[in-house]
């Protein structure tokens, strides 16, 4: 049945529920005067739109300081959407740079030094991830790799040496990031500081798998034109 009034139905999750929801929608389509393609072209147009949602998301790394300038924590740490490790010893996390604050991993307990390698495995697969440096010595190097959930490599981006925003474009379905840092001042406060950090989440339907959705229904008013 409908939601009632004020409550809201969740989105559909797959292509199945989509189909659900489709017929759903058709059956209640009551439209007087109208023929049956053009409801049926109309419950599809409805679901396909229902179904293509997605939301804009960050890396809050405010989570972890709560207010203290600098916190750091032992090598792996979760925020709320996605996990988090280096293989140095520690992680760092700063509320000096960025609008959610900023990390790295450091070599040793107590170092300044960045020049690690560092994971973020994300809670669900993200689409069109962006995110800036900061800090960043003359000579510091980031190579940022993207990876989907089957581990199969999506991109890669080498950073100047200056702070920048890394953008990959629009990929979809980005699971894991690989931040590998090199430092010019390895041991003394190299490498750069990563954050705000943008990207998309939701579940939502391609859209050439939507489109294929509505080919029934506009094949069948084509032919009843003709």
């Amino acid at each position: 049945m409908f939601p009632k009034q004020g409550e809201r139905r969740p989105l559909p999750q797959t292509l199945g529920d989509l189909g659900d929801r489709y017929n759903l929608i058709l059956s209640r389509c009551r439209f007087k005067g109208t023929s049956s393609v053009f409801k049926q072209t109309f419950a599809v147009i409805g679901a396909a739109f229902l179904a293509t949602s997605a939301s804009a998301a960050t890396l809050d790394f405010t989570e972890i300081t709560m207010g203290t300038q600098t916190v750091v924590t032992g090598p792996s740490q979760n925020l709320s959407n996605a996990a988090l490790s280096t293989t140095g010893a520690q992680l760092a996390f700063t509320e000096m740079f960025g609008a959610n604050g900023a990390f790295c991993g450091l070599t040793q307990t107590g170092s300044t030094d960045c020049s690690t390698v560092t994971e973020i495995l994300f809670d669900v697969p993200v689409d069109s991830l962006s995110f800036s440096t900061y800090a960043t010595n003359g000579g510091d190097t980031l190579t940022a790799t993207i990876f989907d959930a089957a581990g199969t490599q999506l991109g890669q981006l080498t950073t100047p040496t200056v702070d920048t925003t890394v953008f990959f474009g629009p990929i979809s379905g980005i699971a894991r990031l690989v931040l590998d840092q090199t430092a010019s001042l390895a041991g003394n406060g190299g490498g750069s500081l990563v954050g705000d950090f943008n990207f998309s989440t939701g579940n939502a339907v391609p859209v050439p798998a939507a489109a294929l959705l509505f080919a029934p229904a506009i094949l069948a008013l084509r032919r009843k034109k003709g």
